[in-house]
């Protein structure tokens, strides 16, 4: 399970990559989906494979 400030973050970073994106390829912007598909889910890759959360709860 992660923190609110984790699901924050990936929201953030899902904005930026579907903005950033949009100009190369309306279809290459659905990459940004994949952090809010974590944030819904509450997953967070990192935490995982380092085995350990930076962000406190």
């Amino acid at each position: 399970m992660t923190s609110t400030k984790i699901k924050i973050v990936q929201i953030i970073i899902a904005i930026v990559l579907i903005v950033a994106l949009w100009g190369i390829s309306p279809w290459l912007s659905l990459i940004g989906l994949v952090p809010i598909i974590f944030a819904c889910v509450g997953f967070c890759p990192v935490c995982y494979f380092l085995g350990r959360c930076s962000i406190k709860k």
